[in-house]
């Protein structure tokens, strides 16, 4: 698994590509398998990004400055970074890359998994708090309609409903 990671990491040609390998490590990450070659790349990248630099406005520009440190010494650097200019246009990549990065530091921390790295917990925590979203009061109340809500929180609401009916009662929900 190590090489399969680092040899993706290695063939990387755009920054889609960059992406797609730290939605794998925090995939990893999830499942508490870490690829520490490769996340620390990653984790150091943030050296300088303060917490308060964090602003969804700011994150196409942090993750910029992420990708060009990340590929420092990658071997297809300049195809690389001929495509930042992608990360003003698709706002969900720059959050992403930010996003995961974060995450990922943050799943290292709770599992207790030791690695020296340089992003601060203050960063991580202000760019995970970009994308936090309130639990709908409609969650706690059965009278209430959710036609106004999103779909992901209608999906919530109706699967906490669906198991409460199921279980016969609220009580056995945590």
């Amino acid at each position: 698994m190590r090489g399969e990671v680092s040899r993706v990491f290695e063939e990387a040609e755009s920054v889609g590509d960059i992406g797609d390998v730290l939605k794998s490590l925090s995939y990893l990450a999830i499942n508490e398998v870490y690829r520490l070659e490769v996340s620390k790349i990653f984790l150091d990248a943030f050296v300088d990004v303060l917490p308060s630099e964090v602003s969804k406005k700011c994150l196409p520009a942090i993750s910029k400055k992420i990708i060009a440190r990340v590929t420092e010494d990658h071997r297809n650097r300049d195809k690389i970074l001929s495509g930042l200019d992608i990360l003003d246009k698709n706002f969900p990549l720059a959050a992403t890359i930010c996003q995961q990065s974060a995450a990922l530091c943050f799943n290292m921390r709770i599992d207790k998994i030791d690695c020296d790295h340089s992003m601060d917990m203050d960063t991580a925590a202000a760019i995970l708090k970009l994308s936090y979203k309130k639990i709908p009061l409609q969650l706690h109340s059965p009278q209430m309609s959710i036609s106004g809500l999103d779909y992901r929180s209608r999906q919530l609401v109706n699967c906490k409903r669906g198991l409460a009916h199921f279980l016969g009662s609220d009580r056995f929900i945590g």
